[in-house]
């Protein structure tokens, strides 16, 4: 979903013939926002776990590790 919004900003930038250097503006902007809402779903992770028993447990972990593993990808 992340690498999507990523192509789909910079080609919105291409498209209507944008400088590179707004492009690369525009993918900082992008960025914020993917990380806000990746902390937004770990802190709800995290309260699931806490508060939560068998099956939302285990839910919550895999929600954590994927989005671990989503946001140590975007940084590659």
């Amino acid at each position: 979903m992340i690498p999507i919004l990523l192509y789909l900003r910079e080609f919105g930038g291409i498209k209507k013939r944008e400088n590179p250097r707004t492009a690369i503006e525009g993918l900082c902007s992008a960025f914020t926002t993917i990380i806000d809402a990746n902390f937004t779903t770990l802190v709800a992770a995290l309260v699931l776990y806490q508060f939560g028993t068998g099956p939302i447990r285990g839910f919550a972990t895999v929600l954590f590790g994927g989005i671990i593993i989503s946001m140590f990808t975007l940084f590659l």
